[in-house]
């Protein structure tokens, strides 16, 4: 046998990649479970921008602005975010929808009741 031989054995490598794989099975689903909590505090986020364009256009104007003007909503952001639409399904409400959920695969909404100026979703 030679002396001073360098690398790794066989199993050396082996318990490598069972280490590898081990850390896999467990980073993955909490990497996806991150992400779709990244998704939801984004959405809060717009919401929230969407809130002080309300509460904005109330202190200026002294009523809440008219749920069919689906305009107002979307220059209260300056520009809506991408998957994002605003539609109004009738003069006391609003419905803003968001990306699909990229972890369950549903869509976020919103409703804005013109009358009390609160955004709520289901």
């Amino acid at each position: 046998m030679r002396k001073n031989q360098k690398g790794f054995t066989l199993i050396e490598l082996a318990i490598v990649i069972v280490i590898l794989g081990i850390l896999a099975a467990v980073a993955f689903p909490r990497y996806q479970e991150l992400r779709g909590e990244a998704h939801v505090a984004a959405s809060e986020a717009i919401i929230g921008s969407i809130r002080t364009g309300v509460m904005t256009y109330f202190a200026r104007h002294r009523v809440f602005p008219p749920a069919d003007n689906a305009t107002f909503f979307n220059h209260t952001l300056h520009e809506p975010p991408v998957g994002w639409s605003v539609t109004t399904a009738n003069a006391t409400l609003l419905r803003i929808h968001s990306n699909p959920n990229p972890v369950n695969g549903t869509i976020t909404t919103w409703t804005y009741t013109n009358m009390t100026g609160r955004i709520t979703s289901p």
